[in-house]
């Protein structure tokens, strides 16, 4: 009896680590994020999410430089960084990541190498810790891929990578000019939400579309209820997140002073800034004080940049959604920053934001909302009859 159970104990540890390195096997051949090599299979894949991905990059790419914002920086060329601002650019942006995120593969990346420019973005929000942004996707599910070799095998055992080894199918083909480019990575349904409010009602069932129109309804209640905005400093908040400021950005710049830091204001549609006032009030107030604070450091290698009521940000049809803009205004903003024009310093700063809160309380949302509304019944309507 005792035999029996000792070969069947011997038996199942037998087969457990027979399992065990068929799945290292597997994964060492397949290796979607070259934790460890070029992958033997797809090799021209690439994976959605720069969180994990921009490891290989930082480690294997031909580069001084970085972009590094959020899913606003995504369509930024690397090579068009490259050709009008100097250098060799990576982009390694990352989707709906806080400053908190990308310190993370900032720290990773100018431990690897001396940098000679690092482009990020100072979104409306991401900005802030990711406790005040409850849908950002924890820090412990991928830091550990930055602190050292040891764990990074780990990576591949949370269910959805699993998933997607097992599957063995190819993810698009990479463009290590734009990796991370949702562009590019949503195809011909992405494209064709640009264009105008029409275009934006076709898709009315899809996140984006709702989520704009249920923020347009939202200042548009509060608007009719009478609601006038105050534009008032939260304190706590502005402690918050210059403490966040000071862990995430500018303990980097003071630490790296021969890196130039180029911060960019992401260029929301004006109606989306308009809106903000009535679903975010206080947000203005907050981020210029937040940028006054960081100018104030009087860091020579830290340029700040906005371009906040450019005549682009009044057609929505540059803009996908509310917020995300189409990547010939990357290529624009690149411009503008090679000519030094949109530039944000302490003696200009008030000038500029006053205008920018004349021209987002006078836009008239109250009219695009009617529109976009009627857009959407219209196109229930064409969809109703083709039924």
């Amino acid at each position: 009896m005792q035999k029996k159970s000792r070969i069947l104990i011997f038996s199942f540890f037998g087969v457990f680590i027979v399992i065990f390195f068929a799945f290292c096997a597997v994964v060492w051949y397949v290796d979607p994020f070259r934790l460890f090599h070029q992958p033997f299979m797809c090799k021209n894949q690439i994976y959605d999410d720069m969180r994990y991905n921009a490891r290989w990059f930082i480690k294997s790419g031909d580069y001084d430089s970085i972009i590094l914002g959020t899913s606003m920086l995504a369509n930024t060329s690397a090579k068009e960084a490259a050709e009008l601002l100097g250098g060799k650019f990576i982009n390694i942006s990352i989707w709906g990541s806080s400053l908190e995120q990308r310190a993370i593969l900032m720290n990773y990346a100018l431990q690897n190498r001396p940098l000679k420019k690092i482009i990020t973005s100072f979104d409306r929000g991401s900005f802030a810790p990711n406790n005040i942004l409850p849908d950002s996707i924890p820090a412990k599910y991928f830091d550990f891929l930055y602190k050292g070799d040891l764990d990074i095998f780990r990576v591949y055992f949370s269910t959805k990578h699993l998933n997607k080894i097992i599957s063995l199918k190819c993810d698009r083909d990479m463009n290590l000019d734009m990796p991370s480019s949702w562009m590019e990575y949503g195809g011909e349904i992405i494209k064709q939400r640009f264009g105008g409010v029409n275009n934006w009602a076709k898709y009315y069932n899809s996140t984006e579309t709702k989520n704009s129109f249920q923020m347009l309804s939202n200042a548009v209640a509060k608007k009719e209820n009478g609601y006038e905005p105050k534009n008032i400093l939260n304190i706590n908040n502005f402690k918050k997140y210059k403490k966040d400021i000071d862990a995430n950005l500018l303990k980097f710049a003071k630490e790296f002073p021969n890196t130039e830091f180029i911060l960019i204001i992401p260029p929301y549609s004006m109606v989306c800034n308009s809106i903000l006032s009535y679903t975010d009030d206080g947000h203005s107030i907050l981020q210029k004080e937040l940028v006054r604070y960081i100018l104030e450091q009087n860091l020579k290698n830290i340029r700040f940049f906005s371009y906040d009521y450019e005549k682009f940000t009044y057609d929505v049809a540059n803009y996908m959604d509310l917020g995300h803009y189409s990547p010939e205004i990357n290529s624009k903003i690149l411009e503008l920053i090679n000519n030094g024009y949109g530039e944000l310093t302490i003696n200009n700063l008030d000038a500029w934001w006053k205008k920018y809160d004349e021209e987002k309380n006078n836009y008239d949302f109250y009219k695009f909302y009617h529109d976009f509304k009627k857009a959407i019944e219209a196109q229930k309507a064409i969809d109703a009859k083709e039924m």
